[in-house]
């Protein structure tokens, strides 16, 4: 369903954008004008707090969508409310908001996938939120690697690898209060199922 999905989006007209590692997409209060399709590489959603903080929403990878929320919001208020930062060298396919708008009212079932995808973001960021609040750091945290397993695991022999490069400060970030410093105490003094921790959290976890 949701490589149809991508597919007819593929034919609404646009253009392909590259971004190289560590470059912005937009930045949040950027006029919303574009809807994206991940092509290739890795887009990092993050949101930069007042107090310094930055909280790693999620990664977006090939077939996967940015950009969603701004559609059909109104002229005076449509922003992009977050920031998207390439972590690898991407490519992104780039849709104007009134382009696809037309387009969504002539392909209802379109428009219905787009609601589904829309409905899945909120649900996991609420999940998330959830376990912060209810679990704690060490909640947050395992909470956090459940997602990146879920998303980027690979099955072997001896456990189940990520195979996404992070480093303690993404790592962190995705955790939102948790800091590098807990992170890296935490992973020294407790016996938590993980074969190996490398600094670049490149790693097996075993059951």
């Amino acid at each position: 369903m949701k490589e149809d999905l991508v597919s007819m989006l593929f034919e609404v007209p646009g253009e392909t954008v590259r971004v190289h590692k560590g470059d912005s997409l937009f930045s949040e209060g950027d006029p919303a004008e574009h809807f994206y399709i991940v092509k290739s590489g890795i887009i990092s959603i993050k949101k930069f707090v007042s107090t310094g903080h930055v909280l790693a929403l999620r990664l977006v990878s090939e077939g996967n969508i940015i950009g969603e929320l701004p559609l059909y919001g109104d002229e005076d208020s449509s922003e992009y409310i977050f920031n998207a930062i390439a972590k690898t060298d991407a490519e992104v396919y780039s849709i104007r908001y009134e382009v696809l708008e037309q387009y969504l009212e002539a392909h209802p079932k379109l428009a219905i996938g787009l609601l589904k995808i829309l409905s899945e973001h909120m649900r996991k960021q609420h999940s998330k939120y959830r376990d912060l609040i209810l679990y704690g750091k060490k909640g947050a945290f395992y909470s956090t690697l459940v997602r990146l397993v879920n998303s980027y695991g690979v099955k072997r022999a001896d456990g189940i690898y990520i195979s996404v490069a992070l480093t303690n400060q993404e790592l962190a970030e995705f955790c939102s209060n948790l800091s590098t410093a807990w992170y890296q105490s935490y992973a020294r003094r407790e016996s938590f199922p993980m074969k190996s921790i490398t600094w670049s959290f490149t790693t097996w976890i075993t059951s």
